[in-house]
C-alpha cells in the first residue's frame, strides 16, 4: 500500500494464514543528527531496521526500540523496516473469528501504530 498509514494487515487484506516479510520504505525529514532511539510501539515477531542503508539490527516484538545513534543525518533520511512472521502463521484455523489464531498466540503481521524516533 503506497502512501498509507498505518494498518493491520491481518484484519485489513485478511492474512491469516500467511508466513512472510513485510517490508516498510519511506523518507523523513530531520533538522537534527543528535537523534538516539526509534521504537516500534506493536509489530509482529520481530523488526529489522536500516537507516540511510546502515543497518541496525533486529529486535524481537511485539515492541521494538533500536539504537540509532549516529545513523540520522540533517535532512532527509531513508528509512527501511522489515517484520518478520513465525511460521506459525501457516497453522491458524480462523473459522471461529479468532484475529490472531486458534492454536498458539500469534502476533499481527508488520507494524501497527506510528514509529517514533527521538
Amino acid at each position: 500500500r503506497k502512501n498509507s498509514k498505518a494498518v493491520n494487515l491481518l484484519t485489513e487484506e485478511k492474512l491469516t494464514r500467511t508466513c512472510a516479510t513485510f517490508k516498510y520504505e519511506s523518507v523523513f525529514e530531520s533538522n537534527s543528527e543528535n537523534i538516539s532511539i526509534l521504537e516500534i510501539p506493536s509489530c509482529g515477531d520481530c523488526a529489522r531496521l536500516w537507516i540511510n542503508n546502515q543497518y541496525c539490527g533486529v529486535q524481537l516484538g511485539p515492541k521494538c526500540t533500536f539504537e540509532i545513534k549516529g545513523k540520522v543525518k540533517k535532512g532527509l533520511n531513508k528509512i527501511t523496516i522489515e517484520t518478520l512472521d513465525n511460521p506459525s502463521y501457516f497453522d491458524r484455523v480462523v473459522e471461529q473469528g479468532l484475529l490472531y489464531g486458534t492454536k498458539i498466540p500469534a502476533l499481527m503481521h508488520g507494524i501497527y501504530g506510528n514509529i517514533k524516533i527521538g
